[in-house]
């Protein structure tokens, strides 16, 4: 999507995409519904809805995903503790067993290496 992220207060955080999302969140009940111009990208997104499955509403659960997935990405030769060590000393509120799991979870569905 070309977004550019840096680490926060949250984790990761782009200036660009807040800006879009909040102007979307403007107009979203005005926008049609719409279908996907090729099946490959509906079946994407369908994936995607799976990778999230019934936590897709859950904040602090996205948010370690995004923290994890975002330092194995900046910092590739971090292993699995290194990892789980910057999350949790930059968000105390979550517990080792959260960061282990949303880990666990990346590494299933291929999206980081262990």
């Amino acid at each position: 999507m070309g977004y550019k992220f840096s680490w926060y207060i949250h984790g990761p955080y782009s200036p660009t995409l807040t800006k879009d999302a909040y102007k979307l969140d403007t107009i979203f009940d005005k926008v049609p519904e719409i279908n996907f111009a090729k099946n490959i990208h509906k079946k994407r997104f369908i994936e995607y809805l799976k990778f999230l499955d019934d936590k897709r509403n859950d904040g602090d659960w996205l948010e370690q995903l995004a923290c994890i997935h975002f330092l194995k990405n900046i910092y590739p030769k971090k292993n699995h503790d290194e990892i789980i060590h910057l999350v949790l000393d930059h968000e105390a509120h979550f517990t080792r067993d959260q960061c282990e799991e949303a880990y666990g979870h990346l590494v299933k569905w291929e999206l980081i290496e262990n």
